[in-house]
């Protein structure tokens, strides 16, 4: 029997390991945080969560590459590009297990196979370099986890309410 690969991620000059899983489901989540630096209570910001067996999740986001800079600040607020950056976390609670977080929208399930982390961060690092500029109009968190969301299979999401009859 073949162990299933590791998978590296990357982010912030920090490198973390985990293995996927050969076959199954992913769950797929969008959560809406605030700004990096930004008001709390105003979570604009959206970036996608995967949950993999059994309950590992990997967090991904693109933002400008410094946020905190005022001269970022002023390019964004003047609608002009800035560099990019998108960033690959993991960690070990998630959307899907137990409460999810504030501002967390389930959006499908997505199968399995035992690439598909490594697909996702192939999918930033090719959006970093064929997309890299970040623009508040054009090119920008919403723009790349919709594209996320269309690469891991859920082209199409039903994000409809339910009513039930009593």
């Amino acid at each position: 029997m073949t162990a299933a690969p590791a998978v590296k991620s990357f982010s912030a000059g920090r490198q973390d390991t985990a293995v996927a899983p050969p076959h199954g489901k992913m769950d797929v989540y969008l959560r809406f945080k605030p700004l990096v630096g930004g008001p709390q209570f105003l979570p604009v910001h959206a970036e996608v969560w995967t949950v993999l067996p059994p309950g590992k999740t990997v967090r991904y986001d693109f933002l400008p590459a410094d946020p905190l800079a005022p001269e970022t600040v002023r390019r964004l607020l003047s609608l002009r590009s800035v560099p990019g950056e998108c960033r690959v976390r993991w960690q070990s609670t998630s959307c899907g297990t137990g409460e999810p977080p504030q501002m967390c929208l389930k959006l499908g399930t997505a199968a399995v196979d035992g690439g598909v982390t490594l697909s996702c961060d192939e999918f930033c690092d090719r959006y970093r370099s064929e997309r890299g500029e970040l623009n508040l109009l054009a090119n920008n968190c919403y723009t790349f986890a919709y594209a996320l969301v269309r690469h891991v299979g859920l082209a199409s999401i039903d994000l409809s309410i339910e009513t039930v009859s009593m």
